[in-house]
């Protein structure tokens, strides 16, 4: 009855009704939405749910990244733990690291056209938000790749 209870609420709160966490169908995990409108004591709320089912000893299903746990013990995520929360961003970024630009036919910055930016989707419409102050003017190349991928891994899953 117990594991019962604790499922059938926390399948109620990953519900994409409340817009806390968004869930992604190819990997079928979920994860804080950064763009939700709840107060974040709705999210201690939860996470007191959740002690408390472990309290009475029942175990539910968390179809959370390992990036969740990692960031809850101040672990830094990284690609692996991307890979798996979104595969084929993960690859890009791959690609981008170990760029040739004479099998790309061309410098990254040229090819790319990158910025130290990224695009989130909100209420429907795509918002552009900078990496690091004045990322907008920043391309990325092969010399700050590395810096490009780290921010943008840490902006997945602290931001």
């Amino acid at each position: 009855m117990r594991k019962e209870y604790f499922s059938l609420v926390i399948k109620e709160l990953l519900s994409p009704n409340y817009g806390m966490f968004k869930y992604n169908e190819d990997v079928q995990l979920y994860y804080f939405n950064g763009q939700t409108l709840e107060p974040n004591i709705y999210f201690e709320l939860i996470g007191n749910l959740m002690g408390l089912a472990v309290y009475n000893n029942t175990f539910i299903d968390l179809p959370f990244p390992r990036a969740c746990y990692k960031v809850l013990i101040d672990k830094e995520p990284d690609l692996d733990d991307l890979r798996q929360w979104e595969p084929e961003t993960a690859q890009s970024l791959e690609a981008m690291l170990s760029w040739d630009d004479v099998k790309m036919m061309g410098s990254m910055e040229e090819v790319l056209c990158r910025t130290f930016t990224v695009d989130i989707e909100q209420f429907g419409a795509i918002t552009q938000l900078e990496l690091i102050e004045g990322g907008n003017n920043i391309p990325v190349t092969k010399a700050n790749v590395r810096e490009f991928v780290r921010l943008y891994i840490d902006f997945q899953f602290r931001k």
